[in-house]
């Protein structure tokens, strides 16, 4: 018994295996690609959270950095005062 498959293009294909043998393989093949697709997904939202997360950390890392560098020139001016200072000779004020 010939199975014909659907019409694509208006051309006509028939398969001459059993039809209990295609809808196996025709069954294996959707599940193929389904798993494949599902897969995919599943790393695409990996990688979309990965994505996120650095650059959470990225900003994070800036305002880090602002801080810390106004830090240092706030101990450089600091550092400045009290090298003048010694160099007059004052000491410390508490």
């Amino acid at each position: 018994m010939a199975v014909e498959a659907p019409q694509t293009g208006g051309e006509r294909r028939t398969y001459t295996s059993p039809q209990r043998k295609l809808v196996a393989f025709f069954a294996q093949s959707r599940d193929q690609w389904k798993a494949k697709c599902h897969g995919a997904k599943a790393h695409l939202k990996q990688l979309k959270k990965q994505v996120r997360r650095g650059a959470a950390r990225r900003c994070r890392d800036r305002e880090r950095i602002r801080a810390l560098s106004q830090e240092v020139v706030r101990l450089q001016a600091e550092n400045r005062q009290l090298t003048e200072a010694l160099a007059a000779g004052e000491k410390k004020a508490p």
